[in-house]
């Protein structure tokens, strides 16, 4: 619209030329024209200035699309004909909204874009969103999740697991039958399953009441595992209550889930305490065993008091005389006195009647009147009245 100013009037009359002076009037449907001079868009940047920035229309206030007047953009540092001035994935406009920075293109430094965070639910403003001690980028290059501080849900925080070399997408990183959660609580190895190196995993050794972390959980000399393996009880240092320890008796060759390892009666603590083998049932190799010389009173270590003294049983023996096998064996006795026996040596039979025929039946029967092999030390004492018994006998 024009107008034809008062003093102009005046001044056209005088002359006869009419002046006509533009002055803006502003419009319902677009910018107050007069307060735009020079910017036709009137986006705050003047025509002269869109010339200066690819991409810009001078007839457009908004020229990329981003929600923001080129002349906004300008004096914030963007790019008035790009829309995304930093290639983060998220508009100029857009990032003013968010609060993040429109030329920095990964605002948190959690290496990931701001528009990949913003399309991903993270904070593009916080480097780690679930507050789980990983940044938001390390937790999608590993392919935890994050928006959960505890991926796998074994107990252990992602940054943690991280940290301590377990697997923050398997719940039991070593597969000792605890879960890492479960091992951090306990001061456990999460990626050892022997974390006291005992030959017994860490799962296991909860189940049986042990210490994970002794590897000698009732101080016996043996590893739980060894115990385990020799079938005994790695709660127990004694396990068969023999008095020794389980590793004292591995030591020494016993079975430690037996009191008595040899069997010959005495427990392997009382062999070892008097000097015996608890690993052989006859230490001195009497042919009596330990336990039975231990009752009767000899010596398990003297072979010699192992076999009893012969009993005279009044039987011939079957064994052989000096001269041999099958040679008869001279059992009389010298007494130093021959026997006095009242007969006459130069009788001859049938001379002297019944006199004649007892001394006959003593000399077949031998001069004691006994059987020759059977003279023990009762006939050397019957040989002191044989004298007395013939006479009484002829009378």
């Amino acid at each position: 619209m024009y107008k034809i100013m008062l003093p102009s009037l005046w001044l056209a009359l005088a002359t006869g030329c009419i002046i006509v002076e533009e002055r803006g009037v502003s419009s319902p449907d677009g910018p107050d024209r007069g307060l735009c001079a020079g910017d036709r868009d009137c986006d705050g940047l003047s025509d002269d200035d869109e010339l200066r920035f690819p991409g810009c229309d001078g007839d457009d206030p908004d020229s990329d699309d981003d929600g923001l007047l080129d002349g906004e953009e300008v004096d914030q540092g963007t790019d008035p004909g790009d829309a995304d001035t930093d290639d983060d994935g998220l508009d100029d406009g857009a990032e003013g909204d968010a609060g993040t920075d429109p030329t920095d293109p990964d605002c948190d430094d959690d290496g990931l874009l701001d528009g990949d965070e913003a399309s991903g639910g993270t904070d593009p403003l916080d480097p780690d969103t679930d507050g789980d001690g990983a940044d938001d980028g390390t937790e999608t290059d590993r392919g935890t999740d994050p928006l959960d501080p505890d991926t796998d849900g074994d107990g252990l925080p992602d940054g943690d697991e991280l940290d301590a070399g377990a697997d923050p997408l398997d719940p039991d990183t070593d597969g000792d039958g605890l879960t890492d959660g479960a091992e951090a609580d306990r001061g456990l190895d999460p990626t050892n399953p022997d974390s006291d190196h005992d030959g017994s995993p860490d799962g296991e050794e909860l189940d049986a009441g042990t210490d994970p972390l002794d590897g000698d959980s009732d101080g016996d000399g043996l590893s739980d595992g060894e115990e385990r393996e020799h079938g005994c009880d790695p709660l127990v240092a004694d396990s068969d209550g023999d008095g020794l320890s389980d590793g004292e008796e591995v030591e020494i060759g016993c079975d430690p889930t037996l009191a008595d390892s040899d069997g010959d009666g005495l427990s392997d603590a009382e062999e070892v305490e008097i000097g015996c083998d608890p690993t052989n049932p006859d230490t001195d190799g009497g042919s009596v065993g330990d336990g039975e010389e231990v009752d009767r009173g000899s010596d398990p270590l003297d072979p010699s008091d192992d076999v009893d003294e012969p009993v005279d049983t009044g039987t011939p023996s079957t064994g052989g005389g000096p001269g041999g096998p099958g040679e008869p064996v001279d059992t009389a006795l010298d007494t130093g006195a021959t026997a006095d026996t009242g007969l006459d040596s130069t009788a001859r039979p049938g001379a002297g009647g019944a006199d004649d025929e007892e001394a006959e039946r003593i000399r077949a029967r031998g001069s004691c009147g006994c059987d020759a092999t059977a003279v023990g030390p009762a006939g050397a004492l019957g040989l002191l009245f044989l004298p007395w018994l013939v006479r009484r006998r002829r009378r």
